[in-house]
């Protein structure tokens, strides 16, 4: 990354996997055994913004270690995390933020180029980002769980090594039950919102390169 890199975020204290339970939702969570995978699917219906003449590469967001890995996490206070037990994500969420992010602008079909800067491609603009939330917050034990996505995204221009503006997107969604299953489709809701803001406000933040 370039010299506008996220600082090291502080740990999440881990909350013991076998210390509670969720009294509505036998086995939810604890360890990793036979996993059921679960796909992440954000959709791109309502995307916006200026048609840029720049290109653009997004690097693998920064997160912290209690959430730059495959499994579903969840929190039920704001010092504690867990996971949902046997379920995961299809990759990393850091690897499915980045990917989906690439997506997004791919679908709104407003620039010159877009790609993952792993690709290497030529681009004036970098987005760095940093996945602050990205878990299922239970408020009560046996309700259903709220599905939180927070991003904090950098625009930098590649050239002069200059940050051209810096965004957080904060998007929830209520889950309709007490399951994993609804807890996914909750965080397809919120995903996309997320991704809805995150391309309008890059696209108006870049500036035109000159011919």
């Amino acid at each position: 990354m370039s010299d506008a890199t996220f600082s090291p975020s502080r740990r999440i204290l881990l909350l013991g996997a076998g210390a509670l339970t969720l009294s509505a939702c036998s086995g939810v969570i604890g360890p990793a055994g036979d996993n059921q995978i679960y796909v992440l699917r954000p959709t791109f219906q309502k995307l916006s913004g200026p048609v840029v003449n720049w290109g653009m590469s997004i690097d693998r967001p920064d997160a912290d270690q209690s959430l730059d890995t495959n499994r579903i996490s969840i929190s039920r206070s704001p010092t504690t995390m867990d996971y949902y037990a046997n379920a995961v994500w299809t990759d990393r969420i850091t690897d499915l933020v980045r990917d989906n992010t690439v997506r997004a602008f791919e679908e709104s079909g407003r620039q010159s180029s877009i790609a993952a800067a792993s690709v290497g491609a030529r681009a004036e603009y970098s987005l760095e980002m940093q996945v602050r939330h990205f878990e299922a917050r239970y408020d009560t034990p046996d309700g259903a769980p709220t599905a939180v996505v927070e991003l904090h995204v950098k625009l930098v221009r590649k050239l002069k090594q200059n940050i051209m503006g810096d965004f957080v997107v904060h998007k929830e969604a209520q889950a309709s039950a007490n399951s994993i299953d609804a807890a996914v489709m909750a965080f397809d809701q919120a995903f996309s919102a997320a991704l809805v803001e995150l391309v309008e406000w890059t696209l108006r933040t870049g500036v035109p390169i000159p011919a």
